[in-house]
C-alpha cells in the first residue's frame, strides 16, 4: 500500500525552512558587502567618479586654428587626373574648399613618453576617404572600413604589413602599424584617393578641426605635451602645452601662417 502524502501544511513548512537554510547568508559576508559599498560611495563623493583619482586626473584641452585657408592642399599624385568635382565642367567652377573642410588637417597631442597604443578607423565612402591625414602612435591598429558599393585596395607600398589587399564592399581590413615614419596610402582601384599617414613614436590624442578651426582633446592625462598640426605630408606647426590634473586647458589660437613662417626660417638656418 502506497504511503500517503503528508498534509499540505507540513509540506509547506518543510519547504520554507529548507529554502531559508539554502539562502542563508553569513553575517560576515553581509558586513563586508556593506563596507565595500560604503567605500565606493566615499570614493565617488571625494574624487567625482567610480574610479577614484585616476578618473579625476584628466583634463580637456581645447583650441582653435587660424589661417587654415592659407594652407596648401596636399599635392596629389601627378599621374592621376583630379576627380570631376575639382575640374571645370563647362557649367560650374571647381569646388574651392579649405584644408580643414577637406579634413586634410590633423592635430596630435604628443607626450614625451609613449602612451597606450590605440585603434583608429578610416572609412572609405562615397568614393573618398573620410580623412586625408591620419596621425597615430606606433603599435596602434588601423581599421580600413569600406562603406562603398565597390572594392577598394588602399595600401602603403613602403610599409611591410600594409601591402595591397582588395577590400570588398561592406568589409574591413585591420593593419597593425609597427613602423614609425610617414607613409603615403594609395588605392589603385580609386586613384584619386590619397591618405597621408604619420606614425609617431608617441601620441596621446589626435583629432580634426571643425569648419571654424576648433578642436578638442578629451580627458588628457596630466603632463607636458606638444600640440602638432599636420597638413598632408607636412608638419605645419607645433606648440608646447602643460596639462594640469584637473580643470580645462584653453590654448591660444594657433596661427598656422605664423607657425609655417617660423618653421621655414628655422630650416634656412
Amino acid at each position: 500500500m502506497a504511503t500517503p502524502y503528508p498534509p499540505l501544511e507540513s509540506r509547506t513548512s518543510h519547504t520554507t525552512s529548507t529554502n531559508r537554510a539554502a539562502h542563508k547568508v553569513p553575517r560576515g559576508t553581509v558586513f563586508l558587502g556593506a563596507l565595500s559599498l560604503a567605500l565606493c560611495l566615499t570614493s565617488w563623493a571625494i574624487h567625482g567618479g567610480p574610479l577614484g583619482p585616476s578618473r579625476a586626473a584628466a583634463t580637456d584641452v581645447t583650441g582653435k586654428l587660424k589661417g587654415g585657408k592659407a594652407l596648401k592642399r596636399p599635392t596629389p599624385q601627378p599621374s592621376v587626373r583630379p576627380p570631376y568635382w575639382d575640374e571645370w565642367n563647362g557649367f560650374s567652377p571647381p569646388a574651392v574648399r579649405t584644408a580643414a573642410r577637406l579634413r586634410d588637417v590633423a592635430i596630435a597631442l604628443v607626450p614625451a613618453e609613449p602612451d597606450q597604443p590605440r585603434r583608429l578607423t578610416l572609412k572609405l565612402e562615397n568614393g573618398a576617404a573620410a580623412q586625408g591625414t591620419l596621425v597615430t602612435q606606433v603599435g596602434s591598429q588601423l581599421r580600413v572600413q569600406n562603406s562603398d558599393l565597390f572594392a577598394h585596395a588602399l595600401h602603403a607600398s613602403k610599409m611591410k604589413n600594409f601591402q595591397k589587399v582588395e577590400i570588398s564592399p561592406g568589409n574591413s581590413r585591420h593593419v597593425d602599424l609597427m613602423e614609425e615614419g610617414y607613409f603615403l596610402l594609395t588605392d589603385p582601384l580609386a586613384p584619386h584617393i590619397v591618405v597621408h599617414l604619420h606614425v609617431l613614436p608617441s601620441m596621446s590624442r589626435s583629432g580634426y578641426p571643425d569648419r571654424k578651426g576648433r578642436f578638442e582633446f578629451k580627458r588628457a592625462k596630466p603632463g607636458n605635451y606638444t600640440v602638432k598640426v599636420y597638413n598632408g605630408a607636412e608638419e605645419v606647426g607645433s606648440q608646447a602645452v602643460t596639462v594640469p590634473d584637473q580643470g580645462e586647458v584653453k590654448l591660444d589660437a594657433l596661427d598656422l601662417v605664423a607657425m609655417a613662417a617660423r618653421r621655414d626660417a628655422a630650416k634656412e638656418k
